[in-house]
């Protein structure tokens, strides 16, 4: 049985995974409160989602720099009449394992206050997609923006501030910033076991009204911002939780519904855009004191989201309709284009001023009025110092059009391969190798039934069949010995008779060899010398 630390009632009134009294917040004060280190002290209901027993909890989690590179160290489920804190440290991976599914499922809705960072620690720390959640704080705006009243861009409603909220909870909870001093001076507080009751009693109390709160909204909420609560959740979850795929294996964001287009609303759907900044710049995008971030959230209707120090730090999330989030980065480009050009032209007014006030210190110098001569000087000093200012503007409103133009097209490029990707994945799934192996083998069958035909076709059929092949080979030979006989004697007596020597009464003279060139010399020498 998991331990229990009673904050209240001494003893669990019904099933805690059952419907309970959620309509009184003095009621949910008092409910027990579980730390579970098995799955098995987990209700069933929870651990094996069904459509039969859909069930509505709060939910939240605490960690150490809880993020993608952080601690999980509590996660905390809220019944109706009971708290579970689920200790991640003790429990570890096996006791996630088995949380995995209930947090994965459409069956489980899962109410929580700013699920950003929450889901980025399930998804990377334990690979659990949160899915199916209710965001207080988005939820909060909703209502806002559906009454008429308008917010800044980064006012967020706290947790804190929405408990105190007579219209939803109207709870103190000031214990709240106490754990907050103690996080800041030990940032690993939540580590540390066994829990103490403030430990306890802090997680219990982040989510022991969180059911009291979304009923309490529920009943605000209409169709259509129902519908943007639970895209937003969607997007919300993901945001922080992209990797090289992107954000391919998460499940599909909830399309408009039906009830809503029939009735005409000019409903846009809602996406989650990522521009990728180049490293170094974000500086640059955010601006000073985040005035470049804000000015674009107040310039469209789209929310935008950095991940800042704990990352992901080279990406700006983009949650809005389908054209707002394409084209929020060129409009800030255009705007910033349009800012540079006033600039530039308020520049070359201050430089024409101060050439003026130049001309005029000169003319009271050679009339020798010292002090309208300095009035002048000091007049162009200020409109110096004024071009100053608009040239350093100037230089930074160019460097976040390069920062931007450069992730804008970092973004079309990453989206033209996500494109190509996908384009990819759908070939493959029609023609796989099973496939292109079935294909060849079908080839080669059809390729010998052919040969097969062919050789059928060839074979000898009626009379022709009946002759034997060795007879017609022997007497082809036969035709063959008798056309060479034939040649032969053709030759015979077609050719010319052969010559006949006969001996003559007179015999040839048979010649002397002639001599040899030495010899002659020497027989012409002696005839010489006998003639002399």
């Amino acid at each position: 049985m998991a331990d229990t630390a009673i904050l209240g009632s001494p003893e669990l009134q019904g099933d805690p995974s059952s419907g309970g009294n959620d309509a009184d917040p003095d009621a949910q004060s008092m409910v027990p409160i579980y730390i579970v280190t098995h799955a098995s002290q987990l209700p069933y209901e929870f651990l094996n989602p069904s459509p039969e027993r859909q069930l509505v909890i709060g939910f939240d989690c605490e960690g150490v720099d809880l993020c993608r590179t952080g601690t999980l160290c509590i996660m905390q489920l809220a019944f109706p009449n009971a708290v579970y804190l689920v200790d991640v440290i003790k429990g570890g991976e096996m006791l996630m394992e088995a949380c995995k599914p209930a947090l994965e499922s459409s069956y489980i809705k899962k109410v929580i206050h700013d699920c950003k960072r929450d889901s980025e620690a399930l998804y990377f720390q334990f690979g659990i997609k949160l899915h199916n959640v209710v965001d207080t704080q988005i939820a909060y705006s909703l209502i806002e923006e559906q009454e008429g009243r308008t917010r800044s861009p980064d006012d967020y409603i706290s947790f804190v501030g929405l408990l105190a909220d007579p219209r939803y909870c109207g709870v103190s909870y000031l214990e709240k910033q106490e754990v907050r001093v103690l996080l800041r001076q030990d940032p690993g507080y939540w580590r540390y076991r066994p829990l103490s009751d403030q430990m306890i009693r802090a997680a219990a109390d982040d989510v022991r009204f969180l059911l009291y709160i979304y009923r309490k909204m529920m009943e605000k909420l209409n169709n259509k911002s129902l519908w943007h609560l639970d895209v937003r959740g969607a997007l919300y979850c993901r945001c922080f939780c992209i990797n090289e795929n992107g954000f391919a294996d998460w499940p599909p964001v909830p399309p408009i519904p039906d009830n809503l287009t029939d009735k005409g609303n000019a409903l846009e759907e809602e996406i989650l855009s990522v521009l990728h900044v180049p490293p170094g710049k974000m500086g640059c995008v955010i601006g000073k004191r985040g005035a470049s971030i804000l000015s674009v959230k107040e310039s469209c209707n789209a929310e935008i989201l950095v991940g800042g120090a704990k990352g992901p730090p080279d990406k700006v999330f983009i949650i809005g309709p389908l054209k707002q989030a394409i084209s929020t980065p060129l409009e800030t480009l255009n705007e910033l284009r349009e800012c540079l050009e006033i600039l530039e032209k308020r520049e070359s007014i201050f430089e024409r001023k101060a050439s003026a006030e130049l001309v005029r210190a000169r003319e009271h110098a050679r009339a020798r009025n010292k002090k309208a001569a300095l009035y002048c000087l000091n007049k162009k000093r200020m409109y110096e110092k004024q071009i100053e200012n608009l040239g350093n503007c100037q230089l930074r409103i160019h460097d976040q059009i390069i920062v931007l133009e450069g992730a804008t097209a970092a973004t079309e490029t990453v989206a033209a391969l996500r494109t190509g990707a996908d384009a990819l994945n759908r070939i493959n799934k029609e023609m796989n190798i099973n496939n292109v192996d079935k294909m060849m083998d079908d080839i080669n069958e059809q390729t010998e039934n052919v040969k097969r035909i062919q050789e059928a076709l060839s074979v000898p059929i009626g009379a022709a069949a009946d002759f034997d092949e060795d007879e017609l080979e022997a007497e082809l030979e036969e035709l063959e010995a008798a056309e060479l006989e034939e040649q032969l004697l053709q030759a015979a007596t077609t050719a010319p008779p052969a010559a006949v020597n006969v001996p003559s009464g007179r015999q040839q003279t048979r010649q002397t060899p002639h001599l040899k060139s030495a010899e002659m010399d020497e027989l012409n020498a002696l005839q010489a010398e006998m003639a002399l």
